[in-house]
């Protein structure tokens, strides 16, 4: 058996867990073999990196229409609003350093 190249699946506040749940079941019966245990996983939720780099988890951010990020409830939009706002908390997650997140001064 092939391993699978590794990636992260990263989900920001999904609407119909119903719908989420299926299309990963997708992704897997796409190939089954080939990817009965090699994901798509790790599911990392954006909203906890949010949340860890002292964030609101649950706050509604504006939209930057610049950016694509609009209209709302688009999944294009969404995705990259949700982008956007992952690789803004994991920056700040690393600007804090392994230092503070241990509580040291």
């Amino acid at each position: 058996m092939t391993h699978a190249i590794p990636f992260y699946l990263f989900r920001h506040r999904g609407g119909d867990r119903r719908v989420e749940a299926r299309f990963l079941i997708q992704c897997i019966e796409d190939d089954h073999y080939a990817r009965e245990w090699w994901g798509p996983y790790p599911l990392i939720d954006v909203a906890s990196l949010r949340m860890a780099a002292g964030l609101d988890p649950l706050g509604t951010e504006e939209r930057i229409e610049l950016l694509g990020e609009l209209p709302e409830h688009d999944p294009l939009a969404d995705a990259r609003q949700s982008a956007r706002l992952l690789v803004d908390a994991i920056g700040r997650i690393q600007e804090r350093g392994p230092e503070k997140e241990r509580g040291a001064n």
